[in-house]
């Protein structure tokens, strides 16, 4: 593996971790000043732990039976998947699909909602695009502050850690 695949990998879990707290102290701060509810990943947990079952689809995750470790499961996998996304950026980057400019950031923390609104969602049996959750759009606009959070959070560690790489 050659010095900058490794590298770009390094900066991927350092980023994203990063980027992921900052997603988790927005959604602390929401729950706080507004009173609105962050995701359960307890729920992503219990998704994942039922695949060993060939269980990749619920009626409603939330009727479904718990797991145990499925709230560090599913902690795990949120941050695993703010490493994933910002290695996809940095890939993506690598290739001049982006530069490391905010719009770009902001453009590609709201297009990660899609893979949510039309794979996690409906797996977790909220629906297409949240539509069988009570408020849809409550649920949608959640998701998209969520990830405009990460979003800036990848911006400010991308700022932080490869500006002073480059």
């Amino acid at each position: 593996m050659a010095y900058m695949d490794k590298l770009i990998i390094v900066q991927s879990i350092f980023i994203g971790i990063i980027s992921t707290a900052f997603m988790d102290v927005i959604a602390w701060i929401l729950r706080a000043l507004f009173k609105i509810s962050p995701m359960n990943y307890a729920f992503i947990g219990r998704w994942f732990l039922s695949w060993k079952d060939r269980k990749f689809s619920h009626n409603t995750i939330v009727q479904s039976p718990s797991k145990k470790g499925e709230t560090i499961c599913g902690w795990g996998i949120h941050y695993l998947t703010g490493v994933i996304w910002t290695l996809i950026y940095l890939v993506l980057n690598k290739f001049y699909v982006f530069n490391y400019s905010f719009i770009s950031v902001f453009i590609f923390a709201v297009l990660t909602t899609f893979v949510s609104f039309t794979m996690i969602q409906p797996a977790l049996g909220f629906g297409f695009f949240a539509k069988k959750m009570p408020n849809q759009m409550m649920s949608i606009q959640n998701s998209l502050v969520a990830h405009i959070a990460f979003g800036c959070g990848l911006y400010l560690s991308l700022n932080l850690f490869i500006h002073q790489l480059t």
